[in-house]
């Protein structure tokens, strides 16, 4: 999708149209212009975007469903609304899953849907290479850029190598390891020679610059491990190791100096992030394994196997930028039982190539820039006074819905299934929200409490059935008053709409007990909320949360019909 051009048309008037090729720069727009009005809300969208076409015809025309987060609180940090577009991302993966594992991975790691995910921090990228002294001009770095993703990103080759996995599955791979060859660090260091020779000599690199770059990755990122945490800490550890060599340099730059604040303030972002993961449940499953030891099964879901931190991953336009920027890349099933066709080197670039065996059928990240982009100058008026509107957190993510059909229908034709079925329902349907998650104090929006809030909203994502409930305040006429009004006002505007249970998290009972308190709110006659049973709450352990939700439900909706 990075390849294809935006695609315009001429009016009556001779006035050039562009037509929106994603669904993310027009909401980007509304949400500059919006100011505290659309400062806290979630956007489900499905619609069609345009492309140039090849031949010079009718523009191309494919679907496209985008899920944006935009939360505006100082005290809120983005990784864990990063996390919740991850959390979508996994479920919709869990649509194109097979019905058995996938044959040839470890017996440690199986799944039934091979995918991985390619991400990126473009800051921490743009940091490394003027820590490296690579010159400003665009071709440079591009071409540096290049050469990370050729020389540091892991790839699915790398799964045969991982320690975490050297002991298991050793009598699957031996034809993979046959048929492919593996790509490693002195090969990597003989390639990334000759890629910097090479943009030495045609891209304007200095001697300078390469040496650094060359050393840099020398430090244990060729390639980088393919265990996301510790990826971060390798490069950490290679920022160290640059930053002792430079203090015996009394001339470094402000610029170098700067990079090296960068680089700590991305890998701490970064390393949030993973966590983050971790407690909403979709830390990849090599992630899972070197931490926990084995992978817990999630319902409704299908996590990443393993995460790919890819430092030369670019958005074409640019609407992610600045920040996270990440890939879904889908594998074909058997890609670890088949015989390698090609030269036997391996990265990123190469597996979506055209020849290559990677789709990527979604990409996501930060687009709070795009926002920015498209606020008007100067002080900004918000709803009740004349102020200047901060710049909310914006996360976004996109799904290429043909991407999905075409691997719906290769499943179908392989398994004999009928895909109508699918097609009919290509995303999970929830209901509205019935389930609020609060802090005691009602919809508190500390730091402290949003990790625990979130931890207890995605335990009710993956039940069976999905619970939908919501841990953010949205923006709107009522809404938006929600982290001003204790709990028991929260209570009454959840009966009113429609709202029938608030779950509240006490940071002590959770830790220590894993529980949480669990309050159904009913209206009488005369609309007035009551709470459910008559003591007002009841303390339920988290891993029973859904089950005694579901339960309320089924209740209340028996006693409904015998009403009638």
């Amino acid at each position: 999708m990075d390849g294809l051009q935006p695609a315009s048309l001429m009016d009556e008037r001779g006035t050039i149209l562009m037509l929106p090729e994603d669904l993310t720069v027009n909401f980007a727009r509304s949400v500059g212009r919006g100011g505290k009005s659309v400062s806290k809300l979630k956007r489900f969208d499905i619609d069609k975007v345009y492309h140039k076409s090849i031949a010079l015809g009718h523009p191309r025309e494919s679907m496209e469903a985008s899920f944006d987060i935009v939360f505006d609180d100082p005290h809120v940090s983005g990784e864990f609304a990063e996390a919740e577009t991850l959390v979508v991302l996994s479920q919709s993966m869990a649509l194109l899953s097979l019905p058995g594992n996938i044959t040839g991975l470890p017996l440690k790691i199986q799944s039934t849907l091979l995918w991985f995910l390619r991400l990126n921090h473009t800051r921490l990228s743009d940091a490394i290479l003027d820590l490296c002294i690579v010159p400003l001009n665009d071709d440079c770095r591009k071409t540096c850029l290049r050469i990370l993703t050729y020389c540091s990103a892991c790839t699915p080759c790398s799964l045969t190598t991982c320690p975490a996995l050297s002991h298991a599955g050793q009598r699957k791979n031996r034809k993979l390891k046959k048929g492919k060859k593996n790509y490693n660090k002195g090969e990597r260091s003989l390639g990334i020679n000759s890629y910097l020779n090479e943009a030495v000599t045609n891209n304007g690199l200095t001697e300078e610059a390469a040496n650094r770059l060359r050393l840099f990755l020398s430090f244990g990122c060729l390639p980088l491990p393919t265990i996301f945490k510790q990826s971060l800490e390798t490069i950490a550890e290679a920022t160290r190791r640059m930053k002792l060599i430079d203090t015996k340099n009394e001339l470094v730059s402000k610029r170098v100096r700067r990079a090296y604040v960068v680089i700590d303030e991305s890998i701490n972002h970064l390393q949030k992030l993973a966590n983050a993961m971790d407690v909403v449940g979709t830390a990849s499953l090599l992630d899972t394994i070197s931490t926990h030891g084995k992978v817990t099964e999630c319902h409704g879901k299908i996590p990443p196997t393993y995460i790919s931190l890819d430092l030369g991953l670019r958005q074409k336009q640019k609407h992610y930028h600045g920040d996270l920027v990440y890939q879904a890349i889908l594998l074909p099933d058997d890609m670890f039982v088949s015989e390698w066709s090609g030269d036997g080197i391996e990265n990123n670039a190469a597996i979506l190539s055209q020849s290559g065996r990677g789709v990527k059928v979604a990409e996501g990240g930060r687009y709070d820039g795009l926002v920015r982009r498209f606020r008007p100058p100067g002080k900004f008026a918000s709803s009740q006074y004349y102020s200047v509107a901060t710049f909310p957190i914006a996360v976004g993510l996109r799904i290429l819905i043909g991407k999905f059909i075409e691997k719906l229908y290769i499943n179908s034709l392989r398994n004999g299934i009928s895909i109508q079925n699918s097609l009919g329902h290509p995303i999970s349907c929830l209901d509205n929200v019935c389930c609020l998650i609060s802090s005691p104090n009602g919809l508190v929006l500390d730091s402290s409490s949003v990790q625990e809030r979130a931890m207890v909203a995605s335990y009710l994502w993956s039940a069976s059935p999905p619970i939908s409930s919501e841990y953010l305040p949205q923006a709107g006429t009522l809404m938006s008053h929600f982290n001003t009004w204790n709990l028991d006002q929260l209570s009454g505007v959840c009966a009113l709409l429609g709202i029938n249970f608030i779950v509240i998290v006490q940071s002590h009972l959770l830790k220590d007990k894993g529980s949480v308190r669990l309050r159904q709110l009913v209206t009488d006659s005369s609309g007035n909320s009551k709470p459910f049973p008559s003591n007002g709450e009841e303390v339920v352990v988290l891993s029973n949360l859904a089950g005694c939700i579901h339960r309320l439900i089924n209740l209340s909706v028996r006693k409904r019909k015998d009403s009638f």
